[in-house]
Formats: C-alpha cells, sequence, structure tokens
C-alpha cells in the first residue's frame, strides 16, 4: 500500500505580495521527489535476544537470535516477532524511515527560513 502526496508547488508562490526564491521552490520539489520514491518503510527498532538455559547437567544452552521489532504508537508499546529471512527487508525499512523523517525535517527547516524572510524584511528578524 503506498500514499500520494499532492503538493502544488510553483514557482510563482507568493505571500502577501512577496516571491518565494526560485532555488527554495527547486529545493523543496527536489525533496517531495525524493519522498515520493519512498515505497515501503517501518517505524520502530529491531532488536535482538537470545534465551539462555542451563540444562540438568549444568551445561548452558543459548537460543536465538530471535528478532523484535518495537514501536510506541498512541502511548502504548507494539512489539511484533520477525522472521528470521525478513530481518533485512526490515532493517531496509526502518533505515527508509529515517531518511523520511529526515527529510521531513529538511522540507520544514527549508520552508519555515523561507517563510521568515518573506514575512519578516530585513532588520526586523
Amino acid at each position: 500500500m503506498g500514499f500520494v502526496i499532492f503538493l502544488p508547488i510553483r514557482t510563482g508562490n507568493y505571500y502577501k505580495g512577496d516571491r518565494m526564491e526560485e532555488k527554495v521552490v527547486r529545493k523543496r520539489m527536489e525533496i517531495l521527489e525524493k519522498i515520493k520514491d519512498i515505497k515501503t518503510m517501518v517505524r520502530g527498532t529491531l532488536s535482538e535476544q537470545y534465551y539462555n538455559r542451563t540444562d540438568k547437567n549444568g551445561e548452558v544452552r543459548v537460543w536465538g537470535p530471535y528478532y523484535k521489532l518495537q514501536c510506541w504508537r498512541n502511548g502504548k508499546n507494539h512489539t511484533q516477532r520477525i522472521p528470521a529471512d525478513k530481518v533485512e527487508l526490515i532493517r531496509k525499512d526502518l533505515n527508509e524511515w529515517k531518511l523520511f523523517k529526515s527529510l521531513c525535517d529538511e522540507f520544514a527547516d527549508i520552508t519555515e527560513k523561507s517563510s521568515k524572510n518573506v514575512r519578516f524584511k530585513d532588520g526586523e528578524k
């Protein structure tokens, strides 16, 4: 399941008669293109678990690794076991989530800076 972002951004974006800089518009479009290319992502943390058991003869046996994906959502910890053959895919999806977050932060930073430049003229910042 994918998602689509429709954000009409033109070089003629105006804020109260002031024009957004062309380079800002281009950079925002580049970021949105990168976001659009993200096909899968997963939030959370992947951890390995091992279980130890001491046999009757005193020998310690270790089982694992078992993989667990954890994510806090709506104030609750959601946990899911991950089969070993899916671990690399989940790691890739976790990295895609980190990329998505960083691109969103970059988009917000650029837009905020541009907005301040438009709203506050020289010397008013």
